[in-house]
């Protein structure tokens, strides 16, 4: 597109600077609208494809993902475009305008992340003449409704008429660390799959058994040598675990001895309190933090046990529940195998333990792929090694028959999600319904007019007088 050149009308022909300056402004205000327009379009198509769930048939993580990889765009203008896309029926008059090229998307957006609910009529009105920065401020004065305490606690909730309530998509399970904190404490709840769980309980109990350990031998404590009794650990009514300490000698329990016990041995008044669960996770979080440098190169996983019939290619968590096989290949892709030899069900025996992936070919793999190979993912950090031909199906561990994916994308490949197909040279990644995953976005030269749309003129840019301003008052709740 060719930029129009004003006729020269000063002196001479000669163009001036304030009319090359209006031409310029007027080709802009027109390109803002057909380009409003067209993100008014785009946050109608997002809707539909949030509205029919479309969007996980690719295997992205969400839908922000999906717009930021096949629109190019950054993840935070996808945050914006989704936002605008999830409240169209509640801001009517906003979108409206938004595919009418009179408002911004990010003027639109900066209503649909934060303003409340009925307040389209309000905003339509102050968008039309408010830059972003006077919409944040606006929206920011707008009292927060107080939650109806009736309400949540359903006490007066009709069956009737909740039978009656438009139906609500049950939310898909999804691991989630979630905080809270009060006056003395902060609280944290995490969410896990049982796969990813039974790793977090494998590491905090390792930690934990070294504490207790090393409790022992600074209190000069043996199992059965000395008189004490350190039973096997067991786990306590809230999911943490615990150990029963007592002294042989006298029944004490030693893990809260009191002033007057000296420990048994005649020394000090004391001892320190038993290590829990608590001391556990510090002791990991800290393990990691020290580990943080050396990881990247090679990183040793914690160890979770997994018991697998090669024959009969049936797993199990050692002392746990029985896995699927998408789980069990999931979890052998990228381990060490320690081979245990039978005889019509006896163990006999144990080989070496070898690492299917050594540290040089791991190496190897992270200068070639540097990120995960999905096309529109791009992670680096915690990447496993996967065989595209799996060694249960005789693949070989080989840098031909190997690739980088994020654990999100392993675990969609092993149930099916996507497929990864190789050899690694001519990749090819494959949605559920057997469309190729390319990367890149999807811009292409336009074949279509731009849309008819009025230019956009902008809001004034006039400096807005707040002691003026009556913020939007959210209606006072209904009662029945």
């Amino acid at each position: 597109m060719s930029s129009r050149v004003p006729v020269g009308t000063g002196t001479g022909g000669v163009v001036r600077q304030s009319d090359r300056l209006d031409a310029f402004f007027e080709e802009l205000a027109e390109l803002a609208g057909q380009r409003n327009a067209i993100d008014g379009r785009i946050a109608q198509i997002a809707a539909e494809i949030d509205r029919a769930e479309l969007w996980g048939i690719t295997g992205v993580k969400s839908l922000e993902g999906l717009l930021a990889w096949k629109l190019g765009t950054s993840f935070r203008n996808a945050e914006t475009i989704v936002a605008v896309a999830r409240r169209l029926d509640e801001f009517p008059r906003c979108s409206r305008d938004l595919r009418e090229g009179r408002l911004s998307l990010d003027q639109v957006g900066v209503i649909a992340e934060r303003a409340g609910a009925g307040s389209d009529d309000h905003y339509a009105d102050l968008a039309a003449h408010s830059t972003v920065a006077q919409l944040r401020t606006a929206v920011k004065q707008e009292p927060r409704p107080e939650p109806d305490p009736e309400s949540e606690s359903g006490a007066d909730c009709d069956p009737e008429s909740e039978s009656e309530a438009k139906p609500r998509r049950d939310p898909v399970p999804r691991a989630s660390i979630t905080k809270t904190s009060d006056e003395q404490y902060t609280y944290w709840r995490i969410a896990l799959p049982h796969d990813e769980a039974a790793t977090f309980d494998t590491a905090l109990n390792c930690h934990l058994e070294g504490l207790v350990a090393q409790w022992k031998r600074d209190h000069n404590i043996t199992d059965h040598t000395d008189g004490h009794d350190i039973t096997d650990r067991t786990d306590g009514h809230d999911g943490g675990v615990g150990y029963d300490i007592t002294d042989r000698t006298d029944g004490r329990d030693i893990t809260n001895p009191g002033r007057d016990y000296d420990g048994g041995g005649g020394e000090g008044v004391g001892r320190a309190p038993l290590p829990d669960t608590v001391a556990a996770f510090w002791a990991l979080v800290k393990a990691g933090w020290d580990v943080e440098v050396a990881r990247r190169p090679h990183g040793q996983h914690t160890t979770v046990v997994m018991h697998v019939d090669v024959k009969e290619r049936i797993a199990a968590l050692h002392l746990g529940p029985a896995l699927s096989a998408a789980e069990r290949r999931y979890l052998s892709c990228d381990a060490t195998c320690e081979v245990w030899f039978e005889r019509h069900g006896q163990v006999i025996g144990s080989g070496r333990t070898t690492r299917a992936i050594s540290r040089r070919l791991r190496r190897a793999l992270e200068h070639r792929d540097r990120t995960c190979v999905v096309p529109g993912c791009g992670a680096t950090r915690g990447l496993h090694a996967h065989h595209i031909r799996h060694w249960e199906d005789g693949g070989l561990t080989e840098l031909d028959n190997l690739v980088l994916v994020c654990p999100h994308h392993h675990r969609l490949h092993h149930r099916g999600v996507i497929t990864i197909t190789g050899p690694a040279e001519r990749l090819t990644v494959t949605d559920s319904v057997g469309r190729h995953l390319e990367p890149g976005s999807l811009a292409r030269p336009p074949t279509t007019p731009p849309p008819a749309v009025a230019p956009y003129q902008g809001p004034p840019g006039e400096r807005a007088q707040w002691k003026w301003y009556t913020p939007f008052q959210p209606p006072p709740p209904t009662t029945n």
